[in-house]
């Protein structure tokens, strides 16, 4: 039973009892047109935002749960890629790009006359890297 029943018959049985002293007899009541004051109306109306803005946050929660979520397995998939890199690099590969390095920059300038190659930093070692920066840079034309 739903509360427009449930008003209804409360209605019914005050009806009946009210009428009851002035002998009168009622058979049905039909609720037709029901108003409510402003402050219930409003009272329903802040109840549902409440609800909606509860159930939103839910879900920015549950967002963030996975968002979260996705970051550690994006990081421990990183880790573990940067892992497998690192026991790649041994020295033997590392002295392999060196010379392969080496060797297309030999190229480079072999084939362009205004380029000179410039060595910038010393070597360093970084963790299990040994490096050292160079850069090509343009001639200047003599006059």
């Amino acid at each position: 039973m739903n509360q427009r029943d449930q008003v209804s018959l409360d209605i019914l049985a005050r009806l009946k009892k009210r009428a009851n002293e002035f002998f009168i007899q009622i058979d049905d009541v039909a609720i037709t047109h029901l108003t409510f004051s402003p402050e219930f109306i409003s009272a329903v109306e802040a109840k549902q935002a409440a609800q909606q803005d509860a159930e939103r946050a839910r879900y920015f929660v549950e967002q963030a749960v996975q968002d979260k979520k996705s970051t550690i397995v994006r990081a421990q998939g990183e880790a573990v890629s940067a892992e497998l890199i690192g026991k790649a690099m041994n020295p033997a590969y590392l002295e392999l790009r060196r010379v392969e390095t080496a060797k297309h920059i030999a190229e480079i300038l072999a084939v362009s006359n205004n380029l000179s190659l410039i060595h910038i930093s010393e070597p360093t070692r970084l963790l299990s890297i040994s490096y050292a920066v160079f850069c090509l840079k343009k001639k200047k034309k003599k006059k």
